[in-house]
């Protein structure tokens, strides 16, 4: 609730913006934050964090997975040479040819 007691669902765009300038943002640069990167960031921020996707499904009350996985969450090099380094290149075949299809991300 805010100081006057209505609810921050009707006023959340402003509360927003206030707490920006409280944070120190100029108002030429408040028009690159919205709620929705926040949303977009905590969203990728579960993924890259290895929570299962659909946890993050139902966390953010989407209904079809894909838009989960297609939209919100973002891989990077960086993910995939974690992912890389997770394998043993000396016990199987498919480690062997994911590590040369996969090295760009070396």
């Amino acid at each position: 609730m805010t100081k006057n007691g209505t609810p921050y669902k009707n006023n959340l765009p402003r509360a927003f913006r206030q707490g920006l300038r409280r944070a120190g943002f100029r108002d030429d640069e408040m028009k690159y934050y919205d709620i929705h990167s926040l949303r977009v960031t905590g969203i990728t921020q579960f993924a890259r964090e290895g929570v299962h996707p659909k946890v993050v499904q139902r966390i953010s009350g989407h209904k079809d997975i894909r838009m989960v996985l297609d939209i919100y969450t973002k891989v990077t090099d960086e993910d995939c040479r974690a992912a890389m380094d997770k394998l043993s290149y000396g016990d199987s075949f498919f480690a062997f040819s994911a590590s040369l299809h996969m090295i760009r991300y070396r």
